[in-house]
């Protein structure tokens, strides 16, 4: 995988190389998001936006009501506006909005159409949409951290990680380890300021999440046998200064993660590994899926 130098001089460049065509791609751009709207909007059903993140975001005051919604309570603030609308357009708009995301971290990775075409087509992102997930919260904070300089945006990367922290939360202590002292702290202020403005409005609400509601049915990592695959993964990315490949060891540390997760390690992974691997793992989501899932 590139370095995170690589990753940011790459993502910069292709920015300014968009200028020149500019209007061309804006128009194919409207263009190709009319047509995922629509067809997003034939879907029947959004699994679980429609039973715990819909209602959470019509609970903002206190979320932990809702069965099955174990996540940050930041997340109900982001969800909040989307229950301005119907149930099936709300989920229609954030479904389109979080393939937007997820193909602009592929851009901003430099993974280019290829890679975008993978995850695109992929049983992840296929499971991603028909269940109705938040994964691509996550999967931006995570991409603003591997791409960005300014420590406020990557402040801000921190605290939409945390909302889901079981898809790359190992990839905040090898980014946070390798910063200087005096980085270790100030990019601490937004996630610090949102969890005491969050503990002061809900109390701890960790205790609060209806743990009984958690099943593990459709859980595809491989706990507890891969903590040592995953604890050397960390190891290494720590040593290496390489918060993706930490990332990545957040599957393996994990007791649970929902097929519809991988959507965002394939976003990652398709963007920054080789050609070869990327193909080999997409073909092998593809065999996961047609025979075990």
């Amino acid at each position: 995988m590139d370095s995170a130098k690589q990753r940011r001089a790459r993502a910069e460049k292709s920015i300014s190389n968009l200028s020149g065509s500019f209007p061309l791609e804006l128009i194919l751009a409207g263009l190709a998001l009319l047509l995922l709207t629509y067809v997003l909007w034939q879907l029947p059903y959004f699994g679980d936006w429609e039973v715990v993140y819909y209602a959470a975001g019509r609970s903002v005051v206190d979320p932990y009501t809702v069965p099955g919604f174990f996540n940050a309570p930041w997340l109900a603030w982001i969800l909040a506006p989307f229950t301005l609308f119907p149930l099936h357009l709300s989920g229609t708009l954030w479904m389109v909005l979080s393939t937007v995301v997820g193909l602009w971290c592929i851009h901003r990775l430099g993974g280019g159409i290829p890679a975008a075409a993978l995850c695109l087509l992929s049983p992840a992102y296929i499971r991603f949409i028909t269940s109705g997930q938040v994964d691509a919260v996550p999967l931006l904070g995570f991409v603003l951290l591997l791409t960005v300089q300014e420590l406020s945006w990557a402040g801000l990367g921190i605290a939409l990680v945390l909302v889901k922290p079981q898809v790359f939360g190992a990839g905040l202590l090898t980014y946070w380890v390798n910063l200087e002292r005096k980085e270790k702290l100030f990019i601490l202020w937004l996630p610090v300021l949102l969890l005491v403005l969050s503990f002061a409005l809900y109390g701890f609400w960790p205790l609060q999440m209806g743990w009984q509601h958690l099943t593990r049915k459709v859980d595809v990592t491989p706990w507890p046998y891969g903590i040592p695959i995953g604890l050397a993964l960390l190891a290494w990315s720590i040593r290496q200064k390489e918060p993706a490949l930490g990332g990545f060891s957040t599957f393996f540390l994990v007791p649970y993660a929902s097929p519809s997760s991988v959507f965002a390690y394939t976003a990652v992974l398709f963007s920054l590994a080789p050609r070869w691997l990327s193909v080999i793992t997409f073909l092998f989501l593809w065999l996961m899926a047609l025979t075990i899932m």
